[in-house]
């Protein structure tokens, strides 16, 4: 309880205007990074496509660089869809066990914390009866100890 205020101070006491002039400059840095790598691979492609031409001809090589580019295009999207699927069952393994202390005798605000993911998700009014619980559960706390001292 008594770090609440240091951190209150920390938050006011930042400079949000210099983050905000560094994040600028980020932003533009990478930006301008971005275009030349655009621009490496579009000269890339085209430098394949003339080495290609010469061989094979330009329709071949058009095909063949299209061929490739799907076949990265797929693995990428497979690698993503394979990412996605492994977060969403991470997730609601975390639920999972969250819902499991939860239902472990001890702590009210402990069981409060521990189902506030799964019954806040999406719905503002459940938030608000967490948050609700959570400072009645708090407060009952504190109350039960200053007695049995």
């Amino acid at each position: 309880m008594a770090d609440i205020p240091r951190l209150i101070v920390s938050a006011f006491s930042r400079d949000y205007a210099a983050l905000a002039r560094q994040t600028g400059r980020s932003i533009v840095f990478y930006a301008i990074a971005a275009v030349l790598l655009l621009t490496t691979y579009v000269t890339g492609l085209t430098a394949l496509a003339i080495y290609l031409a010469d061989i094979a001809g330009a329709p071949i090589a058009l095909l063949s660089i299209a061929i490739g580019a799907l076949a990265i295009a797929l693995v990428i999207i497979a690698v993503a869809i394979s990412t996605s699927r492994r977060e969403r069952e991470l997730r609601l393994l975390r639920e999972q066990i969250a819902q499991e202390q939860a239902l472990r005798p001890g702590n009210l605000a402990n069981s409060l914390m521990g189902i506030v993911p799964v019954l806040t998700r999406g719905n503002p009014f459940a938030s608000v009866l967490v948050a609700g619980l959570t400072a009645f559960a708090a407060g009952f706390a504190a109350t039960s100890k200053r007695k049995k001292n």
